[in-house]
């Protein structure tokens, strides 16, 4: 379960220059919204493992909300 904490801060990361720093040149912040959400998703997934700390849990999920949350302002 430790491998979708992984997987999920490359999403945010990916996502995060993509909509804040606007480094790779995505045609609408849809892409990048879509690449957060589903970071969002893999660290919400390792909510039920005993074995990763809280705080993993909840930085994993803070740090695809926001790319998340900014994405979704951009869209509407």
């Amino acid at each position: 379960m430790k491998k979708f904490l992984y997987l999920s801060l490359a999403c945010a990361v990916i996502a995060g220059l993509g909509i804040f720093f606007g480094l790779p040149k995505y045609p609408t912040p849809v892409i990048p919204f879509i690449i957060a959400l589903i970071g969002l998703l893999l660290a919400i997934s390792t909510v039920k493992d005993k074995e990763i700390s809280a705080g993993l849990k909840l930085g994993g999920i803070l740090v695809n909300l926001m790319p998340c949350l900014a994405g979704l302002s951009l869209i509407i």
